[in-house]
């Protein structure tokens, strides 16, 4: 009888275990068309997917294909939907009654899976109207006012970009001098990115949490650094763009109402109602184009910095 026992706890601890210890975990299901698209493990532990799904009911199973040995994480409750508030999952041998309803088809699905809390949350997220950066190493130190907003881009609203310097705010007086963190809107507290862990190099970070502990993160070098964040898929970058950019920094940048600058992709365009001189030049000063007319694209390289000129404007511009 002992033996017997032993064995089913066994059994019940393998059955328990089996999607804890998983590495990697899919979806697939109606709702991708039936196609199988791998969730993306984040540096905490959850699975996380973030894209288009179409009405019908979305499978999240632990192999890339269905065999005998796959598991499904089946809702508690049935017809339970993605979108919810945190819903716990059994591990189950069968897709029978295992999905999760997807009520309407949309672009902004979200949802994640937790393998320690055995729960799946899912969300449609809405683009952020305002990004800022602030902190002890950025200019404006932990001031309201000093906060500088990120440019949003033009053909994704998820995704931020920013470029600036970032040094040591030790000899400005400012507290937590090598640290920073991100803020939804002019204020502190209320939509804040984190990273996961305190004093996480930004250079070697790629993910974030909304809210969560007040974590920063922080500098090894005083430098010029471009950061893209895409709030969507809670994807985070960052590079140094040179150890430090006189040239830049001590340009002025002016704006009128009738010149138009912009990025698409790795292509610089400038669009004037008139005739004007439009040149671009890279952190160091070498020319890059020059021309004169109403409108001019330069094709730039990825993760520099350059200075663009048209007419009476003069704008920095940053190339993830």
């Amino acid at each position: 009888m002992k033996i017997r026992n032993t064995f089913i706890l066994l059994a019940a601890l393998t059955v328990c275990t089996g999607v804890r210890a998983q590495s990697r975990l899919w979806a697939t299901g109606t709702a991708l068309h039936d196609s199988v698209a791998e969730l993306v493990k984040f540096p905490d532990g959850t699975f996380k997917y973030a894209g288009t799904l179409a009405q019908g009911e979305v499978l999240i199973m632990t192999t890339p294909t269905r065999t005998g040995t796959t598991k499904y994480l089946k809702p508690l409750r049935l017809n339970s939907l993605i979108v919810n508030n945190g819903i716990i999952y059994q591990s189950v041998d069968s897709a029978n009654g295992s999905g999760w309803v997807v009520p309407f088809g949309e672009d902004r699905y979200r949802f994640s899976v937790d393998v320690s809390a055995k729960t799946v949350k899912g969300e449609l997220f809405d683009a952020w109207d305002d990004l800022y950066i602030g902190g002890g190493a950025t200019e404006g130190g932990w001031e309201v006012l000093g906060l500088q907003r990120m440019t949003q881009d033009r053909e994704d609203p998820m995704v931020w970009t920013w470029m600036g310097t970032l040094k040591d705010g030790t000899d400005l007086g400012y507290v937590e001098p090598k640290r920073f963190k991100f803020e939804g809107q002019r204020t502190w507290g209320h939509k804040e990115l984190h990273p996961l862990k305190q004093d996480e190099n930004l250079l070697t970070s790629t993910s974030f949490v909304v809210g969560g502990d007040d974590n920063k993160w922080s500098i090894s070098d005083d430098g010029t650094y471009l950061i893209k964040i895409n709030l969507f898929k809670q994807t985070f970058s960052a590079q140094k763009v040179s150890q430090s950019t006189p040239r830049v920094t001590a340009i002025r940048e002016t704006a009128t109402r009738d010149e138009r600058i912009w990025m698409e992709g790795n292509t610089l365009r400038v669009a004037s109602p008139r005739r004007v001189t439009i040149s671009v030049t890279d952190t160091d000063g070498t020319p890059v184009g020059k021309t004169v007319g109403k409108t001019a694209s330069f094709a730039l390289r990825s993760g520099k910095v350059y200075v663009v000129k048209a007419g009476a404007s003069v704008r920095k511009v940053a190339v993830p």
